[in-house]
């Protein structure tokens, strides 16, 4: 029940940080950041946000992750492996049995 009371204060904040309107890349009515002429001054993500859903929807990013993950994972075993440090739960770190 608390945790649900909590939840409570941190939502208002959440629309208050991440609103419904779109995004205003430059307030300013002349390009004076440097971008071309011409590009759109605000973001929304297409009709009705169509194209950031489906952004959202799109499993390449999480997969690309876990491969990266795994990548990190296989090198890291490598390394130690190398260096004569490969792992054993049983044993501790000076070498003596836990």
């Amino acid at each position: 029940m608390l945790s649900c009371l909590e939840m409570v204060p941190i939502t208002l904040l959440f629309v208050h940080a991440y609103p419904l309107k779109p995004y205003i890349l430059n307030r300013d009515p002349e390009a004076a950041d440097g971008r071309p002429q011409g590009l759109p001054r605000s973001y929304q993500g297409g009709v009705g946000g169509v194209r950031a859903y489906l952004a959202m929807i799109n499993p390449s990013e999480n997969i690309e992750g876990l491969m990266f993950a795994f990548r990190m994972a296989r090198e890291d075993r490598r390394r130690k492996k190398a260096a004569g440090l490969e792992y054993n739960p049983l044993v501790s770190c000076d070498g003596t049995p836990c």
